[in-house]
C-alpha cells in the first residue's frame, strides 16, 4: 500500500466513522470509543515512557492499552497509531501471538500505523496549508526561523491534538505536495 492508497483507505475509515476533515482536532479515544465498541481503551502507568500502546486482539474484540506517563497529545497519537494497526489488520480478522516485546518488528506495518495515524489526526488537505504559510514566512534558515518553526511545530501540534513530532513527521511525509504548494504561493 502507497501513500495515495493509505490515504484513500482513511478517507473511507473517516467516512465510516462520520469524521469530516474539517472536524479537528480528532479525539481517536472517542473515535474509538463511538465505531469500535467492541474495543476497550486503557491507560495505565508503564514504568518507562519509551512503552507507548498496544493493541491487544481477541475473539469478540480487544483493548488499546495506552501509558499513562506520556502527555494527552502522545496519547491521543498512539490510540490512532494502535486503532490504524487494529483497521489494517481488517478490524481483529488476524489474531496476534504474543512472543514478547520486540520494538517495530515488522517495520513495513508500524509505518502504515504511523502515517496512517498522522493522516487520521492530522489531514493533509486540512494541513497543507499551514506548512506551506510556515515555509514562506521562516525560509532562511537561522536560529531565529528554527526557534520559529519549533513555536509553530508545538502550535499547530496543539491545534490538531498531536505531539510537535506528528507535525514535524506530516511535513516531511508531504513535502513533495507542500513544495508544489509553496511554489505556487510564491511564485
Amino acid at each position: 500500500m502507497d501513500n495515495e492508497a493509505l490515504y484513500a483507505f482513511i478517507d473511507g475509515k473517516r467516512a465510516e466513522c462520520g469524521l469530516r476533515e474539517c472536524d479537528i482536532p480528532v479525539s481517536a479515544l472517542e473515535l474509538v470509543y463511538r465505531c469500535h465498541p467492541e474495543l476497550t481503551v486503557t491507560t495505565e502507568r508503564f514504568s518507562t515512557p519509551l512503552f507507548r500502546g498496544a493493541l491487544i486482539v481477541r475473539e469478540g474484540g480487544g483493548a488499546i492499552a495506552l501509558n499513562a506517563l506520556r502527555s494527552h497529545a502522545r496519547r491521543n497519537y498512539d490510540c490512532a497509531h494502535e486503532l490504524l494497526h487494529y483497521w489494517l489488520r481488517g478490524e481483529g480478522g488476524a489474531r496476534l501471538r504474543f512472543e514478547g516485546y520486540r520494538p517495530n518488528s515488522d517495520k513495513r506495518q508500524e509505518w502504515l500505523a504511523a502515517e496512517g495515524a498522522a493522516e487520521l489526526l492530522v489531514p493533509r488537505r486540512v494541513f497543507l496549508p499551514f506548512c506551506a504559510g510556515e515555509a514562506i514566512e521562516h525560509c532562511g534558515g537561522s536560529l531565529v526561523a528554527v526557534r520559529k518553526r519549533e513555536r509553530w511545530l508545538r502550535c499547530v501540534g496543539e491545534l490538531f491534538c498531536v505531539p510537535p513530532a506528528v507535525v514535524s513527521l506530516r511535513v516531511w511525509s508531504l513535502r513533495a505536495p507542500a513544495r508544489r504548494l509553496i511554489n505556487a504561493h510564491a511564485g
